[in-house]
């Protein structure tokens, strides 16, 4: 299982704090409330803009449900070798109309990242039609609690719009991270992962 740091929200702030050392904050287990002890690490390979960089993630353990937990970094997803950075650079790229096959050839192209294939971006983008609309949707509900005048319609996307809802996740996203964090330096993808579930955030 995995739990998100929140605090990692870029590379270089990862490698500064936890190169060498696991996190020291005491962790609760998401199951029962019990504190999880440290439990080793592995590595993971990330590609992040144009470099491919060997990582550690940290696990924990808890004692009463026997559960392991990753404690994933903000700026990673579960599974996946990209960072959020080029997956939020691919999909505003094909939100705004981009070809995937055009883009393939654009993204990570250097001799240690090696880019993105076609494949790899077609699967993002059929993962990114099933998560948009119902991410939102959450997006819309959380602005309206925080901004409840804003008229949000003209963000929703126009019927027969096939990418129309990424479009509207990026925008309205964007909205959501300015009023919760200000003119943030947070990616906007690195503030979905951290303030949405992994089955919604892109």
């Amino acid at each position: 299982m995995i739990i998100i740091l929140e605090t990692a929200v870029s590379l270089k702030s990862y490698l500064q704090e936890y190169a060498v050392k696991s996190p020291t904050e005491k962790r609760k287990c998401p199951i029962c409330a019990r504190s999880l002890r440290r439990h080793g690490r592995y590595f993971r390979s990330l590609v992040y803009g144009q470099v491919l960089q060997l990582l550690p993630v940290y696990r924990c353990l808890c004692p009463r449900c026997k559960k392991t937990f990753s404690l994933l970094p903000a700026f990673m997803r579960p599974y996946s070798h990209f960072g959020l950075c080029v997956r939020e650079a691919a999909a505003r790229l094909l939100a705004s109309g981009g070809k995937v096959d055009v883009l393939a050839g654009r993204l990570c192209r250097s001799s240690s990242a090696g880019g993105v294939s076609v494949r790899t971006l077609r699967r993002w983008l059929r993962s990114w039609r099933q998560r948009a609309r119902a991410l939102a949707e959450s997006i819309i509900e959380q602005v309206l609690h925080l901004a409840p005048g804003l008229d949000v319609t003209s963000y929703l996307p126009k019927p027969k719009c096939l990418r129309g809802w990424l479009l509207s996740v990026i925008t309205l996203g964007e909205i959501l991270r300015t009023l919760v964090c200000g003119s943030g330096v947070m990616p906007l993808f690195v503030f979905l992962n951290v303030h949405y579930p992994t089955h919604l955030s892109l």
